[in-house]
């Protein structure tokens, strides 16, 4: 930083978690309430505050709470839903909830153990909240990945579905310029912003088990989708989209499929291009996906 860059301060302030936990109990006491409900907590971060905000009770169940710190998400978690199914199946528990090690993601599972991921969440949500006249402009935000079936069936309920960039920091931008009240990633990213404006696993799976008391839970049919991840130097990397006789040739494609959505697209995390094509058709996916990567290798 220059000597004139303007620094925030920095304040630390021990009493956060004790606010934080005690708004999680207010939303826990009221929606916990006459259910049986299972919390994954990955072996991570949700343990702590779970285990201070739910009651002991016969109906409620915390599994994969070790915090020593070298399981975390190891088979278990948002990022591998098994041992939570099972886990509900087994004790004839009516809803499942798995947060990922930092506990801003949450996906779920029924009393049968199908798997709910962020879109069917995202869904059910908006559906819920323009009952209660709570969805601002009837406008939800996901990502260039949230399924079109998902798309489909929110413009079947009167809602528009704005799509972002991948990551959660793209829908809180998009919910705080165009005053929008929810949004989300089909990973489990959902962003409730009438509560917080970040992405709080915890907190999703409260509000949600309250809409599902009152509602019930909706389903709708996903579109067939694939994705593909090729390794690359971080080089060829940053120039692919860049390239214009790349994006003519992608272009191409695209035309001659315009029936199926395309998207090619840069890793924020690790040098991997991803490809994803969606549409009705698998066995047509795995064609038009095969066109698209073997561009995506040619000008690397």
């Amino acid at each position: 930083l220059s000597s004139k860059a303007k620094c925030g301060k920095l304040f630390i302030k021990k009493s956060l978690i004790t606010i934080y936990i005690d708004f999680l109990k207010k939303l826990a006491d009221q929606n916990l309430c006459g259910v049986r409900v299972a919390f994954d907590c990955a072996n991570g971060a949700t343990y702590k505050v779970l285990s201070k905000i739910v009651k002991k009770s016969n109906n409620i169940y915390l599994i994969n709470t070790k915090q020593d710190g070298k399981k975390v998400n190891e088979k278990c978690g948002a990022t591998d839903i098994k041992s939570l199914a099972d886990f509900v199946v087994a004790n004839k528990i009516d809803y499942g909830f798995a947060f990922d090690g930092d506990g801003d993601r949450v996906v779920m599972v029924d009393g049968r153990g199908r798997y709910y991921d962020g879109d069917f969440i995202l869904y059910n949500l908006a559906l819920n909240l323009k009952k209660e006249g709570k969805l601002n402009k009837s406008t939800v935000v996901g990502t260039s990945m949230t399924n079109m079936g998902c798309e489909i069936a929110l413009q079947k309920e009167g809602i528009n579905l704005e799509r972002v960039d991948v990551g959660d920091k793209y829908i809180v931008d998009k919910l705080s310029s165009d005053n929008l009240s929810l949004g989300g990633e089909s990973a489990g990213h959902i962003i409730a912003y009438d509560y917080t404006n970040t992405g709080d696993g915890v907190l999703t799976a409260l509000i949600m088990l309250n809409m599902i008391k009152k509602y019930g839970i909706k389903t709708f049919c996903t579109m067939p989708q694939k994705t593909v991840n090729i390794n690359c130097s971080k080089q060829a990397k940053n120039r692919l989209l860049k390239n214009k006789d790349f994006n003519k040739n992608l272009s191409q494609i695209e035309q001659e499929h315009n029936d199926y959505r395309i998207l090619v697209r840069v890793s924020g995390t690790e040098n991997k291009i991803r490809v994803m094509v969606e549409g009705e058709n698998m066995t047509k996916i795995d064609d038009v996906i095969n066109k698209v990567c073997f561009k995506v290798r040619e000008f690397l």
